[in-house]
């Protein structure tokens, strides 16, 4: 997502968090970022329209008939996780790619129907990335700012083809909203135990500490190393 506002380093914890820095020149901002809600808009309906094109009129398969991915086969990811963790075999299914911790954070999914599923992945991940996005374009004037914060939070291709799927990635991505809202709000210990959690789940999140290090931030280092090797044991 595009930065409409200054990521301020902190290298010491301030006494109290730190509300977000404004943005350098708020008039631009807003421009700026109804600016891109609104290429986003036009973006999506120019890929729909194509692939509309593409499997009404033409009759193409897939890939040219969706600009996501395999009609009929939405949600499977997360169908697919489930299912084997309702027997409490995750493993079982050959796909199975998170770490044992991963499993352990989508097992309270089980609890619901499978349209249930559906309901409470949607809710916790627009909800989350949704108010992360709210909270990063706060400068921008109540008349637009959910039109604004509605279109790139769920309109996006990026967001568009992970919601198709109902991947659990969904899940690391809310965890990096909340590791990036910490750290600009100056919770390092907040960031830090984000960090631990979504390496738990899979390995690439660990990229992350290179923030730590850049920072000289030993102590948050050691709590997302840690954290990460509690979570996983």
């Amino acid at each position: 997502m595009a930065r409409l506002r200054r990521f301020m380093p902190r290298l010491r914890r301030p006494s109290s968090p730190e509300p977000l820095a404004p943005p350098v020149a708020p008039e631009e901002a807003q421009v700026l970022g109804r600016l891109l809600a609104y290429l986003v808009v036009v973006g999506m309906f120019a890929a729909a329209a194509w692939a509309y094109r593409q499997g009404f009129y033409k009759g193409q398969p897939f890939p040219r008939n969706t600009f996501l991915f395999m009609p009929g086969d939405h949600f499977n990811d997360l169908f697919n996780a489930l299912g084997p963790l309702r027997n409490h075999d995750p493993y079982s299914f050959p796909t199975a790619n998170y770490f044992p911790f991963g499993y352990l954070i989508a097992y309270p999914f089980t609890w619901f129907s499978r349209t249930g599923d559906t309901i409470v992945w949607t809710m916790v991940v627009v909800g989350g990335l949704g108010l992360y996005v709210a909270k990063q374009l706060d400068f921008i004037l109540a008349v637009d700012r959910w039109f604004v914060v509605v279109v790139l939070t769920v309109m996006t291709y990026a967001f568009l083809i992970s919601f198709d799927r109902g991947n659990l990635e969904g899940l690391i991505t809310v965890l990096i909203a909340g590791w990036a809202y910490s750290l600009q709000t100056g919770r390092r210990t907040v960031a830090a135990l984000c960090v631990a959690a979504m390496a738990a789940m899979k390995a690439f999140p660990l990229v992350f500490v290179v923030v730590f290090l850049i920072r000289r931030d030993w102590r948050s280092l050691a709590i997302s190393v840690a954290g990460t090797l509690v979570l996983s044991f």
